[in-house]
């Protein structure tokens, strides 16, 4: 009976951590800042489970009886939680993080009554000493697995609200192996009506494993206002890709990406002023653009012989690679053999970098929103960029809004002059997104004036060219810090300027 109890223990663990991790997960997509939704989700879970503890402490009678009805009521709190609180944040947007807070809480006061409780049933079989050591050990090595289980197995298989399902399984289970193995323990007026819950539980968990991915797509199609083509979450992000006759949008946790109506704007002014520069470019390393858009445009040059292309989620490379629209809207740059893919962490990438220097490096990466993207706009992170560029090469880093977010567009010039001598800001109008900015760095001078176009483009001419880097009065140069790695600042300024927008 001792082992089955401590076999409870682990799997109660794990559920336990998955709803924690499952929480914070919902909370960075849907609120933005990744280190405030789990500091808060960690606070709040905690604080119930320490109510939870605490009052377990005055349940003298009927514990098997307690226990398994905690169990169900767990189960379906966990269950449901994660798609209600989508639904909040969808139909009542203004009552979601008041819903969600208080239901994480009240599902933290189940989660902290379970230890106690279990220590007092194993306790029966062996001392107190050994049951708390035994309990607490089997739980931590259960809280292990889920945080193994969740990222590498339940995210990219199941998805997220799905996990929450198959977590509240663990617990109905739970319940259902508690009801039978004690079942002499338990008051014959109790016990059928127990029975009655502990069915209907699992019949209302199996409905919601059902209704979920029905669910979930209705009320994204209830965000976007085109239709929704395709949509997965990978271990990185929620990928969503929208349709409304010939205009395809790409999403990622929510954040429009690009539109093909006029993203040819946007990636031609980020590619070619990179190459009128360096026109001898043999070697181009692209971060992030995993939808091949920058790559399709580098690849118009004859002279380039490779392009590396390193993007951290493998579903974004593999969707814009094999599937028959994507690829062709980026006209299959990235099935050209010019073009390798690497699945890796920029930055990690460029820290590790020990080849030949890049003539160009382009970096295609997410706006600083986060905390955990700041770093893609930092002085350590330029620093390795430059390392990796050949003497006379060129950076060229998209930098955001220089009117919607003014301040942070200036605080990634002023962090990249910390690196480079040379720092040359740029913008172009894209219908989709507004104003929107670009940063070449280089050792060497960056003439703006008297460049000549090789390619076709659907923008760019030389006419367009030197306009690019005359900034209108209302986005010209303001005071910025320096975003530093150690101390980033940047998601801050830009989360602030955001803000304002809405």
């Amino acid at each position: 009976m001792t082992l089955v109890l401590l076999i409870i223990t682990f799997f109660l663990a794990l559920s336990a951590l998955l709803y924690e991790l499952i929480a914070g997960t919902l909370a960075g997509y849907l609120i933005g800042s990744y280190t405030t939704a789990f500091s808060l989700t960690i606070g709040f879970f905690l604080a119930g489970m320490g109510v939870g503890a605490y009052v377990s402490q005055y349940l003298k009678k009927h514990l098997i009886t307690i226990f398994i009805l905690l169990e169900l009521s767990v189960a379906l709190t966990g269950g449901f939680v994660p798609l209600l609180s989508f639904a909040f944040f969808v139909y009542l947007p203004e009552y979601f993080q008041s819903f969600f807070w208080c239901a994480l809480f009240l599902l933290g006061i189940g989660v902290g009554a379970e230890i106690p409780l279990l220590i007092r049933l194993v306790k029966k079989y062996q001392t107190f000493t050994k049951a708390v050591a035994n309990v607490l050990g089997l739980d931590y090595l259960g809280a292990l697995a889920a945080s193994w289980l969740f990222p590498f197995v339940l995210l990219p298989q199941i998805g997220l609200y799905e996990s929450a399902v198959a977590a509240a399984m663990v617990n109905a289970a739970v319940a259902a192996l508690s009801l039978y193995l004690f079942k002499n323990q338990i008051n014959k007026a109790f016990h059928n009506k127990i029975i009655l819950t502990l069915v209907l539980t699992f019949i209302l968990l199996t409905a919601l494993g059902f209704l979920t991915p029905w669910s979930v797509q209705r009320m994204e199609k209830e965000l976007y206002t085109d239709d929704i083509i395709y949509a997965k979450q990978t271990p990185y992000q929620r990928i969503v890709v929208t349709r409304w006759r010939d205009d395809i949008r790409l999403f990622l946790d929510g954040n429009l990406q690009f539109s093909t109506m006029d993203e040819y704007r946007y990636h031609e002014v980020l590619v070619h002023p990179a190459f009128l520069w360096v026109p001898w470019a043999r070697r181009v390393l692209i971060l992030g653009g995993g939808d091949g858009f920058a790559a399709r445009e580098a690849l118009k040059y004859p002279q380039v012989e490779t392009i590396t292309l390193i993007d951290l989620d493998p579903e974004i490379t593999e969707l814009f690679k094999e599937h028959p629209l994507f690829a062709k809207i980026n006209n299959y740059a990235l099935q050209n053999p010019k073009v390798q893919i690497i699945n890796q962490d920029a930055m990690l990438y460029l820290k590790t970098y020990e080849g030949e220097a890049y003539d160009i490096i382009i970096a295609d990466l997410p706006d600083p929103n986060t905390e955990i993207l700041a770093k893609l706009y930092s002085d350590a992170f330029f620093q390795w960029a430059a390392k990796c560029l050949a003497p006379k090469g060129v950076f060229i880093t998209q930098g955001g809004s220089p009117f919607f977010t003014r301040k942070s567009f200036w605080c990634i010039v002023q962090t990249l002059r910390t690196v480079f001598n040379e720092v040359k800001p740029f913008y172009v109008y894209v219908p989709s997104f507004g104003l929107w900015g670009f940063v070449a760095a280089a050792q060497r001078p960056l003439p703006t004036q008297n460049l000549h176009l090789q390619v076709k483009t659907r923008y760019l001419n030389d006419q367009v060219l030197p306009g690019l880097f005359n900034f209108p009065e209302d986005t010209k140069e303001i005071e910025a810090p320096v975003n530093r790695f150690s101390e980033p600042i940047i998601h801050t300024i830009y989360n602030e300027e955001a803000a304002k927008l809405y």
